[in-house]
């Protein structure tokens, strides 16, 4: 369970990183993030479990971001099982990816970012 907190915070920080550059430069990101999040929240099984929708449709549903980690959370603390290696193999790599290109972003536009803020 731990572990997927520290994946899920460093996520986080990874697209709080690439929206604060983004937001910097560009005005409507936080009316974009507003539908971005809608959307999320749809595709994420947070009201529904994975395994009731139709197989063909689990793969899509579980590329939304943020639904390898509702996943794990449902696994462990409903099922009490450990997430399966998909789960934690997107989760990984999601994380990765974000903390990577926010990095990039934050060190490619340091500059600029100071004249702006």
């Amino acid at each position: 369970f731990p572990v997927f907190v520290a994946l899920q915070a460093l996520f986080t920080i990874g697209l709080a990183l690439i929206l604060a550059t983004a937001a910097a430069f560009f005005r409507d990101v936080r009316h974009l993030v507003d539908v971005a999040l809608a959307v999320l929240f749809w595709t994420t099984p947070i009201l529904y479990e994975l395994r009731q929708i139709p197989e063909r449709l689990q793969l899509p549903i579980l590329l939304s971001p943020l639904s390898p980690f509702v996943e794990a959370y449902h696994q462990m603390f409903y099922y009490r099982v450990w997430p399966g290696p998909l789960t934690w193999g997107l989760a990984l790599g999601y994380t990765m990816a974000a903390l990577a290109i926010g990095l990039l972003l934050i060190v490619r536009y340091e500059e600029r970012l100071s004249e702006r803020v």
